[in-house]
């Protein structure tokens, strides 16, 4: 329920904040007032500090959003009470402490103060003043043993960070006694968003500049969205960037429609009701009992994630607790060929990252038992056999749901948002009910020969695009063979010398100086070693590739004496698939997909022209790039719904700036 000044005043619910904590006898003090649901008329709210005996101690005024402070040097011993204009009733202040201590603040346009005072028998005698942000350590001082009970202190803004910060003072014991938090606002880049014009048509062409005005050309990672702002609950967002990773996520309690404090920067009246913000939302989002000893980063339960990590760790082939120290080659199998490689903790642990990775990505992860000789001596077939477990991803578990259940909904924005998306299915109907159907349509195409299956198989797997033989196998070709080496001797130019289990190959006509004559090997895409190779059943292998010369040069030097690329049946579908002992394949789950959002060019997409065009949304793009000081365009097409929409920008600078801006539009 929303009270005015023409309501029933005496059924206000009014609270008192004293600024940094408590009353104290004989120190000047201000108190914030705020009026819970209320709204002041445009004259504001009158109002006076009287003593018991009703003697005029102070006045103020309740501004808008029902907020308002009080200052006077409250004495010991007495009671002081608030009232209001047209309203007898009184409301009683906090008891007036007799000793304490009080931190009050004075905030300019370029710097803001401090004073800390006390008026107990030692005041403010070996103790520390500490100014911190979001855990993070601004200013420390400790004051001297000389029995002063007062401190100032006086700070450039343009040295503070931006947001909420709070300063905090602690007696010789290291208790802390008070407290006060303030706010800050360095941003000096303004975002401003130009268009050819305020007014368009059904169906035109839009073109939007942004231009960030920075002294500093730093790059900002942004979005940009244009709705329909008659489809959205109310006339402008509550929420933007700026109010909630700069007030919001630092106060305890919702504070009421926080963009108002960001819309126009330097404005007095927006800043001084902040400052009343920041003075009845309290401080008690911070353990100082770690901060002061500086472990304040110390014993996080979740550490700050800088990107994806592949984690887990290899044990011994049949034993599921005996973990084993060994190496870890990751192989990535994206359009860009890398490979990692480290050594496991003694309990066998490994993790790789942290990646920055958008969809999803396939990965192999090879292991084998560590040892301190050489590679070459690290390929028997024993030294594979270990088992690699991945750890599953981690997830937060929410207390409590994040959506609130309940009051506060609103119920006429739902409706209008029904009703206007009835409306845009009842035109589209419309428009599908005109369609013709036509008589059968009978599609031919050419069938699949199994060479144009197992060059899909190629492109999804490998990086190379023909091969120089291949040898496609059926059932009958793999009876009576022991080896992967006993099927390559049905391949031109392929000699294969030994006896199974130790056979090697050679390449006709491949081979350099001073070089290794073993060709390259790749298993479905990965390269691997000879030894691996070993491992593989006949009855597993689909086909095989043989690439020579020219065709082998896109590995480089590890193919100079030709490559082997083995294919086999194996299932691609899972997360995780064991290939055989010390190999494994992952498929890492990013941290998005990326879709281009639909909007449709009217000077081209000739097709589109005849379909209704009711988008309550013309544009949107999570991925725009700007640098400031340059410009940067973007272009859509407004639909068939005229009204007011509305172009928002939001991002995060480099140096972890944020920008946040806004412009309408009208299509008639």
């Amino acid at each position: 329920e929303i009270y005015t000044t023409q309501a029933a005043i005496s059924e206000l619910d009014v609270r008192f904040f004293p600024e940094s904590g408590d009353l104290i006898a004989g120190i000047d003090s201000k108190v914030a007032i705020k009026i819970e649901n209320y709204v002041a008329d445009p004259e504001g709210l009158s109002g006076a500090i009287e003593d018991k005996l009703g003697k005029l101690i102070s006045s103020f005024k309740i501004y808008e959003r029902g907020y308002g402070v009080a200052s006077f040097a409250p004495v010991k011993g007495e009671k002081y009470f608030a009232k209001f204009e047209n309203d007898s009733k009184l409301y009683a202040l906090p008891d007036v402490q007799a000793e304490g201590y009080s931190i009050s603040k004075l905030h300019k346009k370029n710097n803001v103060s401090f004073l800390v005072s006390s008026n107990t028998d030692i005041g403010l005698s070996d103790g520390d003043v500490i100014i911190h942000s979001r855990g993070q350590l601004i200013y420390h001082v400790e004051l001297e043993n000389d029995n002063k009970d007062s401190y100032a202190l006086k700070l450039d803004t343009k040295e503070l960070p931006n947001g909420v910060s709070s300063i905090t003072f602690f007696d010789n014991q290291g208790i802390p006694r008070c407290e006060r938090l303030f706010f800050v606002n360095n941003d000096v880049a303004e975002t401003s968003i130009e268009t050819g014009k305020a007014t368009y048509g059904k169906r035109e062409y839009v073109d939007v500049d942004f231009v960030i005005n920075n002294t500093e050309a730093l790059s900002y990672d942004c979005s940009v969205e244009v709705f329909d702002k008659s489809s959205t609950q109310g006339t402008r967002p509550s929420n933007n960037i700026k109010s909630w990773m700069l007030l919001n996520s630092d106060l305890r309690g919702e504070v009421y429609d926080p963009v108002y404090y960001f819309e126009k920067p330097g404005d007095f009246q927006r800043s001084y009701l902040l400052d009343l913000v920041m003075m009845t939302h309290g401080w008690r989002r911070f353990d100082w009992s770690d901060l002061s000893q500086k472990r304040g980063l110390d014993d996080l339960q979740y550490e700050r994630e800088m990107g994806l990590y592949v984690k887990g760790y290899v044990r011994k082939f049949l034993n599921k607790k005996a973990t084993v120290k060994s190496k870890v080659v990751l192989t990535s199998l994206g359009q860009d060929f890398s490979q990692e490689e480290l050594t496991t903790t003694e309990d066998g642990r490994f993790a790789f990252g942290p990646y920055i990775i958008a969809d999803s990505i396939n990965l192999i992860i090879q292991a084998r038992k560590y040892s301190n000789k050489k590679d070459k001596d690290l390929i028997e077939e024993g030294n594979r056999r270990v088992r690699i477990d991945i750890d599953k991803p981690l997830y937060v578990e929410l207390d409590r749901p994040i959506f609130n259940d309940g009051g506060g909904f609103d119920y006429e924005a739902y409706k209008l948002y029904v009703d206007k998306n009835r409306n845009a299915q009842a035109i589209k109907d419309q428009y599908h009910s005109m369609e013709v159907t036509l008589s059968e349509v009978v599609l031919t195409s050419k069938r699949k020969t199994k060479e144009d299956e197992m060059d899909e198989i190629v492109e999804e797997r490998s990086v190379y695009s023909e091969p120089t033989h291949r040898l496609i196998l059926d059932d009958r070709d793999r009876i009576g063979y022991a080896s992967v080496f006993d099927l390559l001797r049905k391949v031109p130019g392929i000699f294969v010398t030994g006896t199974f289990p130790t056979q090697s190959v050679t390449i006709r006509g491949e081979s350099t100086l001073n070089a290794s004559s073993t060709p390259l090997y790749l298993l479905d895409g990965l390269p691997v070693d000879e030894a691996t190779i070993r491992l593989v059943h006949p009855n597993e292998v689909l086909f095989i590739d043989v690439l020579v010369g020219a065709r082998a040069a896109i590995f480089g030097t590890r193919a100079n004496t030709g490559a082997i690329a083995i294919y086999t049946g194996r299932d691609t579908d899972s997360n995780t698939t064991e290939r055989k002992p010390g190999i494994v394949d992952v498929i890492v789950q990013g941290f998005n997909k990326n879709r281009q959002f639909y909007s449709p060019d009217y000077s081209k997409d000739v097709s589109a022209v005849y379909e209704p065009d009711v988008r309550a949304t013309l544009y949107w793009n999570p991925y725009v790039s700007l640098t400031a000081g340059e410009i940067t365009s973007l272009d859509f097409h407004t639909g068939d719904n005229t009204g007011t929409y509305q172009i928002i920008v939001e991002g995060i600078g480099e140096d972890g700036s944020l920008i946040s801006s806004t412009k309408d539009i009208i299509v008639q």
